[in-house]
């Protein structure tokens, strides 16, 4: 009996670290999907790209790391710009309509 708990915890054990690993990798794959995407879009001259070049693939977990929050926080800045634009065309829109309103309600008060 003693024997089958050891050998189940140890399948266990193994089943989660291959688990781990496999999404380690998966990981490091979206991590690097990400890194090119932005190496191809900055030129090699930014200071970030220079950056990533330099700590990205160091191996270690600190830069990947950092890495990936390179990359989340430039996404959401990309995200924030194009809600700001979108809002400020919005906000253009309103203003060209609302001055169209007030025209006409110049004109016709003028008749």
């Amino acid at each position: 009996m003693g024997v089958s708990i050891v050998l189940f915890f140890l399948i266990f054990f193994l089943t989660v670290q291959i688990y781990d690993q496999s999404k380690e990798i998966d990981r490091l794959e979206l991590s690097d999907w990400k890194y090119r995407a932005l190496r191809a879009t900055l030129p090699a001259t930014n200071a970030n790209v220079i950056w990533l070049e330099r700590n990205v693939w160091t191996g270690n977990e600190d830069s990947i790391h950092q890495c990936q929050q390179f990359v989340i926080n430039y996404e959401d800045s990309i995200r924030r710009r194009h809600q700001m634009e979108v809002a400020a065309q919005q906000r253009e829109q309103e203003g060209q309509r609302l001055m169209r309103e007030s025209d006409s309600i110049k004109k016709q008060l003028r008749k």
